[in-house]
């Protein structure tokens, strides 16, 4: 069984080598690296605002169309409810562009967040903080090893969550997801997305070079146990080591 993330509508991505005409490991790895130096008026002169009543399916279809001309999009949302509605078109997204005829075999949309803070219109003397999401296609590496499984709840602590995260990602070696991050609601999902831009940060301090980038992915969770009939969904991101 793949142990990466599943798309929406809980269809299971194989992993795959890289193909022909596909992002390269390599490139993928330097989008990671090299998202933290873009000018933060360059990010938003272009890009997708997210909204708490954004329409997840439009936002993906945006999404898709922006990766298909210019090879990445940029989403930028400031509440949990907004965040959340990103990382489901982000899988949205991803399942449209799965679907192009000339999609590479196994490629996925996969994200890299960052926070930055800004300065709110009107008031000089108050700022606030932006989720970015910058997402592009990658064929992830064979699977070699079982990830680390990790849960985030509305109540985890964000710097706690990052650093599970960041641990696992120092750890891996080999090819596959790092972590497995399962949440479960707007502000579960927010928090888990809020650690992972975090845990980068923690990696970069490090000074080692290490990179990770996140895939996002639905699948279905039974709230009652195995075998019964009660059925929610569960965001999933899968954590995969891109370089360092």
């Amino acid at each position: 069984a793949s142990a990466l993330a599943p798309r929406r509508g809980g269809r299971e991505a194989a992993w795959h080598s890289a193909a022909a005409g596909s992002r390269s490991y390599a490139a993928t790895a330097q989008v990671a690296a090299d998202s933290a130096a873009v000018p933060a008026a360059d990010l938003e002169s272009e890009a997708l605002m997210a909204t708490a009543d954004s329409n997840v399916a439009s936002l993906g279809g945006a999404i898709a169309g922006r990766v298909r001309r210019t090879g990445r999009a940029t989403v930028q949302s400031i509440s949990s409810k907004a965040a959340y509605q990103a990382i489901k078109a982000m899988v949205n997204a991803d399942d449209y562009l799965a679907q192009d005829a000339d999609a590479p075999s196994g490629a996925r949309l996969a994200s890299v967040f960052s926070e930055r803070s800004v300065a709110v219109e009107g008031n000089a003397d108050a700022r606030r903080t932006v989720l970015v999401i910058e997402a592009s296609r990658f064929t992830p590496p064979p699977c070699d090893e079982a990830p680390r499984e990790l849960v985030v709840s509305a109540k985890t602590n964000a710097g706690k969550a990052a650093a599970a995260m960041a641990s696992a990602c120092r750890a891996r070696e080999g090819g596959g997801p790092a972590a497995l991050v399962r949440a479960m609601g707007a502000v579960a999902v927010h928090q888990a997305l809020i650690s992972a831009a975090i845990a980068q940060q923690y990696l970069d301090n490090d000074g080692r070079g290490v990179k990770f980038v996140t895939i996002p992915g639905f699948e279905d969770y039974r709230p009652d146990g195995p075998g019964t009939n009660r059925k929610t969904k569960q965001m999933v991101l899968s954590l995969v080591r891109v370089a360092g």
